[in-house]
């Protein structure tokens, strides 16, 4: 549900999407750091 809402959101802001793919990553990599 959380990644839908960001997807939905990023998609609304097509411009940010460079830097948006960067920090979905980047979060993508600290979630899994905090899940362990």
């Amino acid at each position: 549900m959380f990644w839908m809402e960001l997807q939905n959101h990023f998609l609304s802001n097509h411009h940010a999407m460079p830097i948006t793919t960067a920090s979905i990553h980047a979060r993508r990599e600290s979630l899994h750091l905090t899940h362990y």
